[in-house]
């Protein structure tokens, strides 16, 4: 079986209801991808709309 998961960073909804984006955390892709390695998962995806965000997560990934 495939299993594919996401870390979104939008669209998020704040306390006030309102749609955001959050940023990215080192961490949170850290252990995501562990917790993949360890179940199994075919393939992780971070969802990031802004693109200084996504080259922090591209320099992590490399």
């Amino acid at each position: 079986m495939n299993f594919y998961i996401a870390l979104l960073h939008y669209p998020v909804l704040n306390k006030n209801n309102e749609i955001i984006v959050t940023s990215v955390v080192v961490h949170d892709i850290h252990d995501i991808s562990r917790a993949a390695k360890t179940f199994g998962v075919r393939k992780f995806f971070v969802v990031e709309p802004f693109e200084g965000e996504r080259k922090i997560v591209e320099r992590i990934e490399h």
